[in-house]
């Protein structure tokens, strides 16, 4: 957990949605905790056989992630009673229950994903504390990807995945555009593509395109 008097030291921050809390709302953020993902464990029972069969990586070959928990708490000075009803208001209507990105001015590359409640407790006449929890967060922290490229005739367009790699987005700016990847061949209708079946994985990764005009590739890419 971060500790009080490092965050103060440093100005740290939080920005949820695109809002900093600190610019907007006054919110001092005093402590967090960013707890480790929960790894989806798989045990099974064989009768006869000693012991307990760990079926975890049966899957995939690798550990899956379900969750972390997240926990940010933030105090507002100068904040009397008739003010602090409309501020919990304003921040319900805003975020509670939302589906939101989490941004920690310490680590402002990568973004938390989940469904914040807040705790909130008035302590004063000029005191509060807001506690923005998330028990079951996207176990990976995530940035955004856009690839952008012009075809004319057929090329090589490569996206960079990482440990987690979210759905694949194409935008065409043709409808006689297709893309293959690994052996399968996709036609693009002009507009956005969502292509489920395109699997990016850790490491560089091929599209072909053929056809003629610019394409634009999105994609969430992640990292424990």
């Amino acid at each position: 957990m971060a500790t009080v008097d490092k965050l103060r030291r440093s100005k740290a921050y939080v920005t949820l949605n695109g809002v900093n809390l600190l610019a907007t709302h006054m919110m001092n953020l005093v402590s967090y905790e960013i707890g480790s993902p929960v790894p989806l464990v798989k045990i099974i029972t064989v009768p006869g056989r000693p012991g307990n069969l760990d079926a975890t990586l049966a899957l995939n070959g690798k550990v899956n992630y379900v969750s972390r928990p997240i926990t940010a708490r933030f105090h507002i000075r100068n904040n009397p009673y008739d003010a602090w009803h409309t501020k919990l208001s304003t921040l319900l209507k805003l975020f509670d229950g939302v589906e939101s990105k989490m941004v920690f001015s310490t680590d402002p590359d990568w973004y938390y994903k989940g469904r914040f409640t807040f705790e909130l407790e008035k302590t004063s006449e000029v005191s509060s504390f807001i506690t923005l929890t998330c028990d079951d967060a996207f176990p990976y922290k995530l940035e955004d990807i856009t690839v952008s490229d012009t075809i004319s005739g057929s090329k090589y367009v490569y996206c960079t995945g990482k440990d987690y790699n979210g759905t694949v987005t194409i935008y065409s700016s043709s409808s006689s555009m297709s893309v293959r990847f690994g052996s399968q061949t996709y036609q693009l209708r002009s507009g956005n593509n969502v292509i489920r079946e395109i699997h990016l994985s850790s490491g560089s990764n091929s599209l072909y395109f053929t056809g003629t005009g610019s394409v634009r590739i999105t994609y969430e890419r992640g990292v424990l």
